[in-house]
């Protein structure tokens, strides 16, 4: 009986799931796809002003890396509406179970970059909750990669290359998402164990998405005549 009464538990659940979500139909959580691997997946959000981006809901921790600031009214349907102020770099770590809408109340459009991390988290690893970085915001341009928030899901680098500047040859461990922020030619140099030295030149425009394996020594110079910058979430 306790067995017939758990169905019927869960069928019960499911009718209010439903009934849920034909009250509120869901959009998807970003304006467009940009790349996806069973690790992660890549978006652009790009919202004019006075628009609004329909509800949706978050099934995946994910990341957010403002490039066009804006003033946001959120109605989140688990804490109430709410103002959300997002400035140009700041960097978020959000949690997996939101369901929210919001419109851009700013005269400029709210554009960011959002990468949900699709990798399972391990057993005992600590998934965090929100967490914000606007250590970047209103910073002078400096040659180099820093980070800019980690936790044990995830490492964000920011990185940063004038023209003719390189990071030099170092080693990375583990598998990252590369947003491109500003676009430039630059040339990557990539060296394991496994194989000869892989040199690459390539133009790399805004939005650009890869994905770049962990456990290689890489080396990253731009070629071309402006600023480069990419923002890269590393997995764990």
């Amino acid at each position: 009986m306790a067995g017939s009464g758990q169905i019927s538990q869960a069928k019960s659940h499911e009718k209010q799931n439903s009934k849920a979500k034909s009250q509120h139909p869901m959009t998807q959580i970003a304006t467009r796809s940009l790349f996806e691997n069973q690790d992660v997946r890549v978006w652009e959000m790009d919202v004019a002003p006075g628009e609004t981006f329909g509800l949706h809901h978050h099934t995946n921790d994910y990341v957010l890396y403002i490039t066009g600031a804006a003033n946001l009214h959120v109605d989140d349907k688990n804490s109430g509406p709410y103002d959300f102020v997002c400035h140009d770099r700041s960097v978020f770590y959000i949690k997996a179970g939101g369901t929210e809408s919001f419109r851009n109340i700013s005269a400029t459009p709210f554009r960011e970059a959002l990468v949900e991390i699709k990798r399972p988290a391990r057993p005992g690893q600590d998934r965090a909750g929100f967490t914000c970085s606007e250590a970047l915001v209103g910073a002078p341009d400096r040659a180099g990669s820093v980070c800019v928030m980690e936790n044990e899901r995830m490492r964000i680098v920011e990185t940063t290359l004038p023209p003719g500047e390189g990071l030099g040859m170092r080693r990375c461990e583990r598998d990252a998402a590369v947003f491109v922020v500003q676009p430039s030619k630059v040339k990557s140099v990539e060296r394991d164990a496994a194989g000869p030295e892989k040199v690459k030149e390539e133009t790399r425009n805004t939005k650009d998405v890869c994905w770049q394996p962990g456990g290689v020594e890489r080396d990253l110079v731009n070629v071309g005549k402006s600023l480069y910058r990419q923002i890269s979430v590393e997995v764990k």
